[in-house]
């Protein structure tokens, strides 16, 4: 049925609609009409086809593109070769990392290396100014200056644990 009438009876789709057997057999005798003629049964009517619409059905059934004119492989075409990004402006409407201002956690690690070093004495200015190759060449230059003497012995070694970083040692 196709639906339903205005009081909800099912409507039957009328008989006139379909050809018999005799109109069948006088449409297929007249070739060059009805070649191409397919029946819509959602509309319920023949449909002739263009022969554009026989091309693309063709084409489909060859396993090609549809159109004719669409291009699977078209020429390819180099638009960005030799240009600088940085210089063209290609993607400058890109934000700038957050990390571009903010400081280098490397130069700061360093720093704070450099900072203890010069506290505790193991480096002094004149090697961070470039004027002592390394802090051997100041060790050495001090040697030569003076040959005091010095204890072998600082203290009690419990001065010595005293002073180390880290836990205390405990005895089992």
């Amino acid at each position: 049925h196709i639906g339903y009438d205005a009081h909800g009876n099912q409507v039957i789709k009328s008989a006139s609609t379909q050809k018999d057997l005799l109109d069948q057999v006088l449409d297929a005798a007249d070739e060059d009409k009805n070649k191409f003629t397919v029946y819509d049964s959602l509309n319920a009517k023949d449909v002739t086809l263009t022969p554009r619409q026989i091309e693309l059905i063709r084409r489909l059934q060859g396993g090609a593109y549809a159109h004719p004119e669409h291009d699977a492989n078209p020429d390819y075409i180099d638009y960005f070769s030799g240009v600088d990004p940085i210089k063209s402006g290609l993607n400058s409407d890109r934000y700038e990392k957050k990390t571009r201002f903010q400081p280098s956690k490397w130069e700061k690690l360093q720093v704070r290396r450099l900072l203890h070093r010069l506290k505790c004495g193991s480096i002094n200015m004149d090697y961070l100014e470039g004027k002592v190759r390394d802090m051997n060449d100041l060790v050495k230059r001090d040697e030569g200056q003076d040959d005091k003497p010095f204890g072998l012995w600082k203290g009690d070694e419990e001065d010595e644990l005293a002073l180390r970083k880290g836990p205390q040692h405990m005895a089992a």
